[in-house]
Order: structure tokens, then sequence, then C-alpha cells
């Protein structure tokens, strides 16, 4: 069986084609749209092309007013105020909602714990479900359709009348928190396009490198002293110094004071220290020069937990317990943002390998 010259030559420019459409496919899935003008290449002439106005279209995220974008913006941020403020709000007085839900005047100390650590249980969850969901059916309804959710858990934790309720509440509260996990894709498509990571990427980076599994980890153990303190210090403070409940919330300010001034100090020094060793190698930068001050907060992180548990345990003056509290507080941001920023680093090598 032959072919004849004349369907050769057919067959050269739909092979042609088949190229230029496959290199164009390539580009609609790195940044989500066919652009046969900026390719230089013509669509073919049974394609249906669907892409946006090029002289501007108020269908395009993009092309929306800088003014409309940062209102959005805004609402996104206040949205992720109104979590963080509902997340944190009961920490001080957890013993005494479970105290006056329980009817006793010694609740057990697991309920307190429970009711502020269940959050991380619901914040694990939630966008298992909300992400997946906002693929499906939208961004606009799921959204919506979580804040009044997030707003009637809400009432039901201000209407609960038992400690399980109360919990309960909390959990769900959280499960339907979606501006965490929706906004940075709202954002992202509002302002500039960037090419987004592999789902499996992260995974694969992470098992790729020891080194950077153990500094998750230490990671991860250094933020676990973070829970210790949010359970701990307004039984410490009622039960032990008898401050009144009212006034636990104030204590907690030396805790972000601690961690202010490792923010400061990581801002003015983290650099100049990684810039230093690295003309000490001859000009080589690597990412592990990023971790001398998380040494130094490693180091100091032990010594204030100590110092926070032994304070109380010897009845010493308050100010060594809120002293210990503003250590600890400046030891674990002192510890967890140059790990982040050798973690961006290493990553950045480890994807350029894999």
């Amino acid at each position: 069986m032959s072919i004849s010259t004349s369907s050769r030559d057919e067959e050269q420019p739909l092979l042609r084609r088949s190229s230029e459409m496959n290199r164009i496919t390539e580009r609609s899935l790195q940044y989500g749209v066919v652009d046969f003008t900026s390719s230089g290449l013509t669509p073919p002439t049974d394609a249906i092309v669907v892409d946006f106005d090029p002289l501007g279209d108020p269908d395009n995220p993009l092309d929306w007013a800088t003014s409309f974008k940062w209102t959005i913006v805004g609402m996104l941020a206040m949205m992720a105020f109104t979590v963080t403020f509902t997340c944190m709000s009961p920490v001080p007085l957890a013993s005494a909602i479970v105290s006056e839900l329980s009817h006793s005047p010694n609740p057990a100390s697991s309920s307190s714990v429970l009711l502020v650590t269940i959050w991380e249980l619901g914040e694990a969850a939630g966008p298992l479900v909300i992400a997946p969901l906002s693929e499906m059916v939208g961004r606009y309804r799921v959204i919506n359709t979580a804040n009044v959710i997030f707003i009637t858990a809400i009432a039901l934790a201000a209407t609960a009348t038992s400690v399980e309720q109360f919990i309960a509440a909390r959990m769900l509260t959280r499960l339907a928190v979606a501006s965490n996990v929706l906004a940075p894709e709202i954002v992202g498509d509002i302002f500039l396009r960037k090419l987004g990571e592999a789902i499996l990427r992260p995974m694969i980076v992470l098992s790729g490198s020891g080194v950077l599994m153990a500094m998750s980890l230490l990671a991860g153990t250094v933020f676990t002293f973070l829970y210790v303190y949010n359970t701990t210090l307004a039984d410490m403070l009622v039960n032990v110094y008898k401050i009144p409940p009212e006034m636990v919330g104030s204590c907690y300010v030396v805790f972000s004071l601690g961690s202010a001034i490792s923010v400061v100090i990581c801002n003015i020094a983290l650099d100049r220290i990684y810039v230093r060793i690295r003309n000490s190698h001859s000009g080589v930068g690597r990412p592990e020069f990023r971790l001398p001050l998380a040494i130094i907060g490693c180091f100091l992180l032990p010594l204030s937990v100590g110092a926070y548990g032994w304070s109380t345990e010897l009845r010493l003056p308050l100010a060594v317990l809120l002293f210990a509290t503003t250590l600890m507080g400046s030891a674990i941001l002192l510890a967890t943002i140059p790990i982040m920023a050798f973690d961006v680093k290493i990553r950045r090598f480890l994807e350029e390998v894999f």
C-alpha cells in the first residue's frame, strides 16, 4: 500500500499544525489560557478558541480596577483576622468557660486543653472538603456557604449550655473556615499570573531531603510549645497568682512582645549573617547559612520552657513568669523564622534537581 505524493504533502501541514497545537496546549496548562496572538500562531479553522478580549475584558480578573482588587484583598484580610480572633479569643478564659459550663469549680484540665486544641482538628480536616468543592461548584458558592456555617457555629458556641456543645461548635467553626483555603487562590487570580506548582511536588521535595525533613520536624516540635503555653498560662495565672480572669488576657501580651523582638532581630541580622558567612566561603552561598539564629533560638527554648514551669512550681514572683513567657515567645520565633528561610532556599534547590 503506497501513499501518493499529494497525500504526503497534505499530511505535512497537519503534522506541523499538530506540533503547534501541542505547544499551545502546554502553554494553556501552564498559564490557564490559550493565547494564539502572543505565540505567533494561528488557530486551526475548525477550532473554537475561548479567550479574554486582549483590549480589556470585564470578565478577566486581571483587568479589574486596582481599587476593586484591593477591596477584595481587604475583605479577605478581614476574614482572616476574624478567623484568628475567633481561634485565640477563648484561650485566656478556657478554664473559666469550662468551669462555668460544667457547673464545677474544679473541672478536668483535659476539657480546657481540648477546647483550645480542637481548633486544629478542624483546620486539618476543613481544607480536605472545601478545596475539592470549590473546584466542583465554584468558589463563590463555597465561600458564601462556608461563611454562613461559620457565623452559625459562632452563634452556637455563644449559646452553648455544655462543654461538649461548645467544643463541637468550635470544631465546626474551624471546619467552615474557607478564607484560609481559598484566599490565596482568589488573590492569585486577580493579580499577575504565576506558574502553579505541581500537587505532588512538595511531597517529592520533602521526601528527597533528609535535612529538610529534620528541619520540618524541628519546626513542628518548636510549634508544640506554643500550645503548651496557650493551654497552661491562664490556669497558672488564675490558680497560682490569683489574677482576676478579666486581667488574664493582658498577660498574653508579653508573649507577643517577645515574638516581635525576634522578628526585628531576624529582619536586621538574618541577611547580614548569611552574607558574612557566604563571603567567608569564597562567595558561595548555602541554605544552611540561614540557620545560626535558629541555633540560638533552639538553645533558648528549653531554658525558657524550664523557667516558665519552675517559676510557677517554686512560686516565684509574677514578673519572673512573665519574663519567661517573653523569652519563650522570642525563642519560638527565633527558631522558626530562620528555618522558614532555610526551607525556601533548599526547596528552590531541590525543585531544580527534581
